[in-house]
């Protein structure tokens, strides 16, 4: 299994980003099981999506560090070949637990104009970011 996640504080648009990934690979590929996890506000899920030949798990509650461990030794055990989510920068344990993987550490652009729409160019350019990792 190879980690991409995606590193950043709280609320920076870390899980928007990681739904944009979701919706683009749902247009070559078919979503198994998502489920949507903690509150439905903050629009953050799990799933597992068959693209292109590959089983690839996204999870984007980062900013719980316990769920965010207990999940990746979750989709180990199920083989998937990707695991895409999101990290918060402040918890130690889930970034340890992914270097002990193939993994790839995307840092959450930031953007110092905080309109809606740069807002939205950087999350579409880290999506993109992450969808070439693939």
């Amino acid at each position: 299994m190879k980690i991409i996640a995606l590193r950043g504080k709280n609320h920076c648009g870390k899980t928007t980003t990681l739904n944009i990934v979701h919706k683009l690979m749902l247009e070559d590929g078919v979503s198994i099981c998502k489920k949507t996890e903690g509150n439905p506000i903050y629009n953050d899920f799990s799933d597992i999506v068959d693209f292109k030949n590959l089983k690839i798990a996204f999870f984007t509650m980062g900013d719980y560090s316990l769920e965010t461990t207990k999940t990746i030794k979750q989709y180990h055990q199920i083989n998937v070949d990707f695991l895409i989510l999101a990290s918060n920068k402040r918890f130690i344990n889930p970034i340890k637990l992914i270097e002990k993987y193939n993994h790839q550490l995307v840092e959450k652009t930031i953007v110092t104009n905080n309109t809606k729409n740069n807002q939205q160019i950087a999350n579409d350019s880290d999506a993109k970011t992450i969808l070439d990792l693939i």
